[in-house]
């Protein structure tokens, strides 16, 4: 099998206004770390078909795990933190540490289990935005993080934890809520003097320092997408760079398709 990479860059003009204005910063979650078993958490099971419990691990550290039974079954763990006074504008970061053993979907795949930020605006019934982690299975130890800005205030947020239509044991550990400053938000994409060169090839320090997104699902479901592809991102004064490199195993096959298909354009013409 020949394995390939392919490598793509590309930049965004007039992007100045990505830096936004200072906000406060910090960690938001209770007790993430679980040192004080499941306070500030409410645990949720249905039909006795799922438990939540609080186990140490190896280095007896704690840990909570999910369990569900049956392939119809779900439980979650939740925390809400109310009384907030976050601006609009402001960024989350949402992650955490899991594992998974033995996890299996139910309904053709449908379930999956999940990390959930909710949050609603002042004096709203209704949430007005949403952060999602989903959380694939792995028997490893995984650390997965997502950060998301809001434009409106933050009054309430309510944290979730959940294995949904899916049989199996779900670990977590470390989960956390940060607000981010713009400071912290803008490092995200890495500040870089010089710019990097339009030459296919990521191989400048600035690419060599910039953060790496990887690990996705396929379109429209919680599955992996298979080869992985990887994006590093960083910017200057005037652009945002993308790095992308889009691993293709089936190189030759892809290649032939494509020769058959301008073959055939030219037929027709």
């Amino acid at each position: 099998m020949i394995r390939f990479t392919r490598v793509f860059c590309a930049f965004f003009l007039g992007c100045a206004s990505v830096l936004g204005t200072e906000t406060a910063s910090g960690s938001l979650l209770q007790n993430g770390d679980f040192a004080a078993g499941l306070k500030f958490w409410k645990p949720n099971t249905w039909a006795g078909k799922s438990q939540v419990i609080i186990e140490k691990n190896d280095k007896g550290k704690s840990i909570v795990k999910i369990k569900t039974d049956d392939i119809s079954g779900k439980a979650n763990i939740t925390q809400w933190l109310n009384s907030l006074d976050i601006p609009e504008g402001s960024s989350f970061k949402l992650s955490c540490r899991y594992r998974t053993e033995e996890m299996i979907s139910g309904k053709g795949g449908g379930g999956y289990c999940f990390l959930q930020a909710k949050y609603k605006k002042a004096n709203s019934d209704k949430f007005s935005g949403y952060q999602k982690i989903v959380l694939k299975p792995t028997k490893n130890w995984k650390y997965i993080e997502s950060v998301k800005k809001f434009h409106f205030p933050v009054k309430n947020i309510l944290l979730l934890a959940m294995t949904l239509n899916s049989k199996g044991r779900l670990y977590l550990k470390d989960i956390s809520l940060e607000l981010l400053s713009s400071k912290n938000e803008i490092a995200l994409f890495g500040f870089q003097a010089n710019a990097p060169l339009m030459d296919g090839n990521l191989d400048d320090s600035c690419w060599k320092k910039a953060q790496t997104a990887m690990g996705f699902c396929k379109l429209g479901k919680a599955e992996e997408a298979k080869p992985d592809t990887r994006v590093k991102t960083c910017y200057d004064s005037k652009n945002i760079y993308f790095g992308i490199l889009a691993e293709e195993p089936l190189l030759e096959s892809t290649e032939f398709l494509s020769q058959n298909i301008r073959a055939q354009g030219r037929a027709a013409t």
